[in-house]
């Protein structure tokens, strides 16, 4: 976490005109920017899950060799070249997320063998997915692969 004083942000509401339209009102609100974990590959998964489950996420340096990311990305190459930004999606809302440059492709396991193997098998990954879930269930499935 954070340490030291809050950060101050100001917040300006105002509306469009018209008959409810809002008067303008300035607000100062005091928030604690979170800080997100860092590990190592080779990290304890118990430690890595605690982070997760503290601060819904954390980095983990170099968890894939540059020769995998090398390979996934030769693999891929030609279906991010195929993708279209500006293609329609189902819903509005991931529409205005992703904004008008971001390509997407789905079924990256399918698409990469090295992605299927060594990226959606590799054991920091699986042993934190074994915290996560297995709790919950008898077994899991790792099924998607998505490409931003």
């Amino acid at each position: 976490m954070r340490t030291g004083p809050p950060l101050k942000i100001l917040v300006v509401v105002a509306s469009v005109p018209g008959p409810y339209a809002l008067r303008p009102r300035t607000a100062t609100v005091e928030v604690m920017a979170a800080t997100i974990e860092r590990f190592t590959a080779d990290a304890d998964p118990d430690a890595v899950f605690a982070g997760l489950e503290a601060a819904g996420a954390v980095i983990v340096e170099d968890l894939l060799s540059p020769d995998v990311v090398a390979r996934v990305n030769e693999e891929v190459e030609a279906a991010v070249d195929a993708a279209d930004p500006d293609a329609e999606l189902f819903n509005p809302v991931l529409t205005a997320f992703h904004g008008p440059h971001t390509k997407q492709v789905t079924g990256v396991a399918g698409i990469s063998r090295t992605f299927a193997v060594d990226v959606m098998c590799q054991p920091l990954l699986l042993s934190v997915c074994d915290r996560m879930l297995l709790p919950s269930c008898a077994r899991y499935q790792l099924n998607l692969g998505h490409l931003l």
